[in-house]
């Protein structure tokens, strides 16, 4: 057989392999064709994730920087970090996906209520406010910062509102206690007190708001009543030591909260358990009330 026909014998198969590889390459490229138009589909949500994870690590690390500047008493470090979140807020508002938080806006506010720059508290809390209606949180911040300036009417009306938005959450009651208890409205002050805590740390926290306002006997017999209540209760036990001491040598004690000028607005008791919430309509116990008398005298309605 000559090679001429041996040529002609192989061509036909030859022909057909070559289509063959033809429609394999032709499948190849379409299916390549098929992956890349599907990764150009993917690639827009990939981006807009992307950059909404690059958003959060930036936040978070902010966040970071600024927590350890108030560790270290560094307040206006972390003043700026907080503003740098604010800047990202403010640059990404049309980004979708993306939503400010309130935290910044409250560490903030908090800050310059720090400065006594309470106008600029204020404006920081009420942006809050507009971000999350429904959160109780700058509401309490704004709350306090009004105590701090001895407004006490308002301070009540934005507690109360903290309040019936989380009932059962200690700082927002010891807060309006405390708002109540500068008012000299001392029933309702221990209600928010009791409604949070047990009667003994009620009791306590009352002997720190009667020292704020100078009554000391009414703070010293408070203290009674928490130890007759909670033997073991050792921050009372303490402070009723402190009041001895105290009355043997006034000159030489220097214990601000004995003299009434108690060092800040605050309460001391913010846990609850739930054994320690009872059920109680807002008056003192009319036992220990008969048992030692009246400590609130100075009850205003």
């Amino acid at each position: 057989m000559s090679r001429k026909d041996v040529q002609f014998r192989w061509r036909p198969f030859l022909n057909l392999g070559g289509i063959l590889c033809l429609v394999f390459l032709v499948l190849c490229f379409g299916c390549q064709n098929d992956s890349g138009g599907k990764n150009k589909k993917t690639n827009p949500f990939s981006s807009k994730e992307k950059k909404l994870s690059k958003l959060d690590s930036e936040i978070a690390k902010l966040y970071e920087e600024a927590d350890s500047a108030k560790r270290n008493g560094k307040i206006h470090d972390a003043r700026r970090a907080y503003e740098k979140v604010l800047v990202i807020f403010d640059e990404n508002k049309e980004t979708e996906g993306f939503k400010p938080n309130i935290e910044p806006y409250c560490q903030l506010g908090m800050i310059f209520e720090g400065f006594g720059q309470f106008v600029k508290a204020e404006e920081y809390y009420r942006k809050a406010m507009e971000i999350d209606p429904e959160s109780a949180i700058p509401i309490n911040c704004l709350g306090y910062s009004y105590i701090s300036q001895g407004r006490l009417d308002e301070a009540i009306e934005y507690l109360q509102k903290a309040v019936d938005i989380d009932p059962m959450e200690p700082k927002f009651n010891n807060n309006l206690g405390l708002a109540y208890g500068m008012k000299k409205d001392y029933e309702k002050a221990f209600m928010c007190f009791r409604r949070v805590t047990n009667e003994a740390n009620a009791y306590y926290n009352m002997s720190s708001i009667y020292a704020m306002n100078g009554m000391e006997d009414e703070a010293k017999r408070a203290l009674q009543i928490t130890v007759e209540m909670n033997p073991n209760h050792h921050e009372a036990k303490r402070m009723l030591t402190a009041y001895s001491e105290y009355e043997r040598n006034p000159e030489e004690f220097s214990q601000p909260l004995l003299s009434g000028d108690f060092p800040g607005a605050s309460v001391p008791y913010q846990e609850r358990t739930a054994s320690d919430v009872g059920e109680m309509n807002g008056s003192m116990p009319k036992n220990y009330t008969k048992q030692y008398g009246s400590i609130h005298s100075n009850t205003t309605n």
